[in-house]
C-alpha cells in the first residue's frame, strides 16, 4: 500500500516506483499533543502485527515506520531475544574468534558467552562511572586495578547491544482518527 501511490521513474531504461519520494506526513499531526500514542513492543511483535492491532490493517505498517524514523526494520525496529542474540552473534563473530584463538568455528552461543565473559577485556565497549554513567572511558585507557574496581564498571558487548534494543522497544503510533487524512496526504503529495 505505502509503495502504491509513488510516481514511478526511468533508471537503467527501466521504469522503476520511484522511492525516493517521500511525503512528510507527520508535519499534519506534530501539532496536537494527542496525536501519537505511546506503545510499548511486545516478544514476537512486527511493524505489521502492530499495525494490524492497532490500526486493523497490516498494510499500514508504513504508518509505524514512519513515525518512528523507521528506514530499515531490521536496524531500526526491537528484537526479540532470539533475534538479538542471532544479530549479536552475526555481529561479533570475527572479534570473537580473533580473541579466542580457537581451532574451529564458535558456535552462537559461544560468542554469545565471549561478548558476556566479565574476565577479559576484548569485548569491553567503555568503561563508566558507577557514580555517574555519563561519565565514560576508552576502554584503551589503562585503569589501575583499584581505580576500576572501586569507580568504573566495564560495558560489555552484550549489554551494550541489548540497551540500544531496549531503547527501540517504546514507539509511537499515530493516532488513528488522522490515519484517513494521513493517507488522502500521501496521496496527494506523491502523485503532484
Amino acid at each position: 500500500m505505502y509503495f502504491k501511490n509513488f510516481p514511478t521513474t526511468i533508471w537503467n531504461r527501466k521504469e522503476m516506483v520511484d522511492i525516493s519520494r517521500r511525503a512528510d506526513v507527520l508535519k499534519m499531526v506534530s501539532g496536537d499533543p494527542l496525536s501519537f500514542v505511546p506503545y510499548i513492543i511486545q516478544e514476537g511483535d512486527t511493524i505489521e502485527t502492530i499495525a494490524y492491532n492497532y490500526y486493523g490493517e497490516a498494510e499500514l505498517s508504513w504508518l509505524v515506520a514512519i513515525a518512528n524514523d523507521i528506514i530499515d526494520p531490521y536496524a531500526d525496529f526491537f528484537k526479540g531475544q532470539q533475534e538479538l542474540d542471532r544479530y549479536i552473534a552475526n555481529k561479533y563473530a570475527e572479534e570473537a574468534t580473533a580473541s579466542l584463538n580457537p581451532s574451529f568455528a564458535l558456535s552462537d552461543r559461544q560468542i554469545i558467552e565471549w561478548t558476556k565473559n566479565a574476565t577479559i577485556t576484548d569485548n569491553i565497549v567503555y568503561y563508566y562511572s558507577r557514580y555517574n554513567e555519563n561519565i565514560q572511558v576508552n576502554k584503551k585507557t589503562q585503569l589501575t586495578p583499584q581505580l576500576a574496581a572501586d569507580e568504573f564498571v566495564a560495558l560489555r558487548y552484550y549489554e551494550y547491544e541489548n540497551n540500544i534494543n531496549e531503547e527501540k522497544r517504546t514507539i509511537n503510533l499515530i493516532s488513528d482518527v488522522y490515519v484517513d487524512q494521513i493517507i488522502d496526504e500521501m496521496k496527494t503529495v506523491l502523485n503532484d
